[in-house]
């Protein structure tokens, strides 16, 4: 039994510890999707960064890629950087219950015949209001954008990042709208159910 055990963990212990070697000469591949940063002790600023540049005095060391690539590159970042789990659950179930509530403020303030728009509304309008909320871009995407692109590529890099990750948030939100209402009726039908 114990020969098993350590076999399993043998064999297993690569795939968690999250190192690639290279299978003819056995040396550890670096993931190129991983940045390394690297600290000066004196100065406190990474390595690549040296102290004009910290400054201000930034010179524009772009390489030769087309607007199209930096979208691209935006977008795929995006796509790799953007939690779904924390929208999908937290934001579809929040945005039902805002527009809930917000029915239910109409029927006090207005009259019962709004209600049903209100809430249609809200479940169409409050999830674009969740989906715009703060979008920060990770410090090493910054990182790469101002030393890999021209300033206008750096700004077309931001707006297309924020675009990106705004655009799956709401379709995070949508997704966990229908799923909660899913499990609702769900719910709602075993309970008829069982009632019989």
């Amino acid at each position: 039994m114990n020969k098993f055990i350590y076999t399993f963990l043998i064999v297993l212990y690569p795939l968690l510890s999250g190192q690639t070697f290279d299978p003819m000469t056995g040396e550890l591949i670096q993931d190129s999707t991983k940045i390394q940063l690297k600290f000066d002790s004196a100065t406190g600023l990474p390595i690549g960064i040296n102290k004009s540049q910290s400054q201000g005095n930034v010179e524009t060391k772009s390489l030769v890629l087309s607007d199209y690539d930096v979208v691209d590159k935006a977008k795929k970042d995006a796509y790799n950087d953007f939690e779904g789990f924390f929208w999908s659950s937290g934001g579809g179930p929040a945005s039902l219950w805002a527009s809930s509530i917000l029915g239910m403020m109409t029927v006090d303030i207005f009259t019962e015949e709004l209600v049903l728009p209100v809430m249609v509304g809200g479940n169409y309008f409050i999830p674009q209001f969740f989906s715009k909320i703060n979008v920060k871009i990770p410090y090493y995407n910054q990182l790469y954008a101002k030393e890999n692109f021209s300033n206008s590529q750096i700004y077309l890099y931001e707006s297309e990042y924020k675009k990106e990750i705004q655009k799956l948030r709401l379709m995070a939100i949508r997704k966990g709208q229908f799923r909660t209402v899913g499990l609702c009726a769900g719910i709602i039908f075993l309970m008829i159910v069982a009632s019989f």
